[in-house]
């Protein structure tokens, strides 16, 4: 006969096993998943009071339920098909647009020229070589078509992934809407620890979901907004594929938009647009930086109680591991480490 303590070892690490094989099983419907358990808990408070109002938990699942796919759907259907359109034309205007600026290197070459333009084509010239320059941006016209293109296809090709996709996160809303309560109480069962640390622990995932959800969506988008609205009055061709890169990269910390609007701006410079890309830096340094320095830091507070670089590094080695997720799944990862850390230093000096 097993003695009691080998008995608990054995069914731990099945326990364990178990845990690994549910997540080879269900990995490749992880993201959606996790997007339907988001949704469900952003919407979990107007769940609650409409299952009152009901008397249906049930019911007023499938109201959000139906209706959370419905608005994604819509918005989707409103933005992608502009936003493809854009793409398609900044992927067959790039060749024109390279050739044209080849010709201008070639018409200020070897020219005494005044142009501002000029003058700055002329120093890059000289810095990298005519014949080097050249090169870069005929390479840089297959890459960037060559990324477009294949965008293209991706989506297009992605289609029924994505109709599964959306299938999984309307019922899985509905599930965490109606068995999350279940689901939370028995996580915090397994966790071998006192009551009022996963109470600490529960607060520290719903403060960093909040910050990361909340906070970087709503800065996101209202960057990702501004960046489109100013690309559209300046004239800069695909002013809502270059607004939806905003939004992309204000996710990353440190980097965020910068990486879109300073090239932009240096761009509209060498062009001889000297006036837009002035306004282009100021507007973004101004509005872009003030909804990521001053924004951000109030909606997100100082819930996470982390450092920029240290949720830097978090996204970064999270989006390396776990993808699209790694966004959510870095900073929470480590404000548990934390978390975990303060209450084995509590557990020590008690």
């Amino acid at each position: 006969m097993l003695k009691e303590e080998t008995k608990r070892y054995v069914i731990f690490i099945l326990f364990l096993l178990l845990i690994v094989l549910s997540f080879f099983v269900l990995k490749d419907y992880l993201a959606s998943l996790v997007v339907g358990a988001l949704i469900a808990y952003l919407l979990f408070p107007l769940h609650d009071r409409l299952a009152k109002i009901l008397k249906s938990k049930n019911l007023a699942g499938i109201i959000l339920s139906l209706s959370s796919a419905t608005l994604l759907l819509l918005f989707l259907a409103i933005l992608i098909p502009p936003l493809v359109i854009q793409a398609g034309q900044l992927y067959s205007n790039t060749e024109q647009i390279v050739s044209k600026q080849l010709q201008e290197l070639e018409e200020c070459s070897g020219k005494d020229s005044k142009d501002l333009r000029c003058r700055l084509n002329e120093k890059i010239t000289n810095l990298i070589g005519q014949k080097d320059i050249k090169d870069k941006l005929a390479d840089t016209t297959k890459q960037v078509s060559g990324f477009v293109a294949r965008s293209l296809m991706t989506i297009i090709g992605s289609i029924a992934t994505f109709i599964i996709s959306i299938v999984i996160i309307l019922f899985s809303v509905f599930y965490f809407l109606d068995n999350g309560v279940e689901i939370k109480d028995t996580i915090l069962d397994l966790l071998p620890i006192k009551t009022s640390y996963k109470d600490k622990v529960l607060k520290k995932i719903e403060d960093t979901i909040n910050a990361i959800v909340v906070g970087n969506v709503t800065t996101a988008f209202l960057q990702g907004l501004a960046g489109g609205v100013i690309f559209f009055i300046l004239g800069v061709p695909s002013s809502l594929f270059w607004g939806f890169l905003i939004f992309l990269f204000a996710f990353v910390p440190a980097i965020g938009s910068t990486i879109i609007w300073i090239p932009a701006a240096v761009i509209l410079i060498l062009k001889g647009s000297l006036t837009k890309g002035i306004v282009l830096i100021a507007y973004s340094t101004i509005v872009l930086g003030s909804i990521d320095n001053i924004l951000k830091p109030k909606l997100i507070g100082n819930r996470i109680k982390l450092s920029s670089f240290m949720i830097f590094l978090a996204v970064l080695g999270g989006l390396k591991l776990f993808g699209i997720l790694g966004l959510i799944f870095g900073p929470l990862v480590l404000a548990l480490l934390s978390t975990f850390i303060q209450i084995y230093r509590e557990e020590t000096i008690s």
